[in-house]
């Protein structure tokens, strides 16, 4: 739909290619992480998770149970590998994915027979892309498989697609798409690939991925006017936040920008609440409510700053453009 692709143009998607001679940190987002061993987050969430459940029922105990085993399954030796030895593409807001699967995934030994891209993008789409209302229905989706018996293993263990609404979205893209991701039955290579496997064995889950990628879905209908760009209120009025309303998204907008914001939530009292910096180049999506009342200060390397508030309206997704806030102040000159 229209609304999904100007809201993934806006936040600034891309999808990137890792040349056949190049690695994931080869890419400028990945850099960082070159040569560094258990630093993606949810990997280390995953691990300290792992290490919880150990504690909290015992060593012995621990080993015999499916849960375990999930998370070994899991986690792997993920928390402890570089970003280069685990993966050779990503979602996020620049999905990515290696040349040669791309170019013939089925002579591809890594990843043989999947569509890394399909599975990568997905998370971009659903993150990035997707309006909070189609999000939910694939929460919902993965609840109900799961509640199912779906993509669970006869020993407990979980495939992939039952990890994560996320994972569940990007998996079953993956069948719907033409190819496969984690089967549940490796030997038997099931469900088999291909949409019509899929249909097969998760129809619930096929008509939710069919319907959302071909711009069907019901919940698309509900975005129409769904968004809209806040002006600045007068700066001589002072607003504060009203009572809370409706629940609504707020996002903040500074991929054009040039210098890093902070954003502020005025209470009704008037008093200000910091929720973090957006940096220049990036954009944030705040969860907040209608009538609430958030500041966002453009500090700039000379000392200047700009300084805007702005009422979140009853839409479901408000947007700030940060790069255009008002002229910047000079701070007085101490005397």
């Amino acid at each position: 739909p229209p609304a999904v692709l100007a809201r993934l143009s806006r936040r600034g998607a891309a999808v990137h290619v890792i040349g056949r001679r190049q690695s994931t940190t080869d890419l400028p987002e990945y850099r960082h992480l070159k040569g560094v061993r258990g630093t993606l987050p949810d990997e280390v969430a995953e691990a300290k998770a792992l290490d919880a459940l150990i504690l909290a029922v015992g060593r012995p105990r621990a080993r015999q149970t499916p849960e375990l085993r999930r998370r070994q399954q899991l986690l792997l030796p993920a928390s402890k590998a570089t970003l280069d030895e685990r993966s050779r593409g990503m979602g996020g807001l620049q999905a990515s994915c290696g040349e040669e699967n791309l170019l013939a995934p089925e002579d591809e030994l890594r990843y043989r027979g999947r569509c890394v891209l399909s599975h990568e993008l997905s998370h971009t789409v659903m993150d990035h892309g997707l309006p909070p209302a189609v999000r939910t229905a694939i929460r919902l989706g993965w609840a109900a498989a799961l509640s199912r018996g779906l993509w669970t293993r006869p020993d407990g263990t979980r495939a992939y697609a039952a990890t994560s609404a996320g994972e569940y979205f990007a998996e079953l893209s993956m069948w719907y798409w033409g190819t496969h991701g984690d089967f549940v039955d490796a030997k038997l290579r099931l469900p088999t690939a291909g949409p019509l496997g899929l249909a097969r064995y998760d129809p619930g889950g096929f008509e939710l991925v069919g319907q959302i990628w071909s711009g069907a879905h019901p919940l698309y209908a509900a975005e129409e006017g769904a968004s809209c760009r806040l002006r600045p209120v007068r700066p001589d009025a002072r607003p504060v936040s009203s009572a809370p309303a409706v629940e609504v998204e707020l996002e903040v907008d500074n991929v054009g920008g040039d210098c890093d914001v902070d954003l502020r939530w005025v209470s009704e009292g008037g008093t200000l609440q910091a929720y973090g910096r957006v940096g220049a180049g990036a954009y944030h999506v705040q969860r907040t409510f209608a009538g609430h009342v958030w500041e966002v200060k453009a500090v700039r390397g000379d000392g200047r700053w700009c300084v805007s508030r702005f009422r979140v309206s009853r839409h479901p997704t408000s947007v700030v453009e940060a790069a255009g806030l008002g002229a910047p102040v000079v701070p007085p000159r101490p005397c």
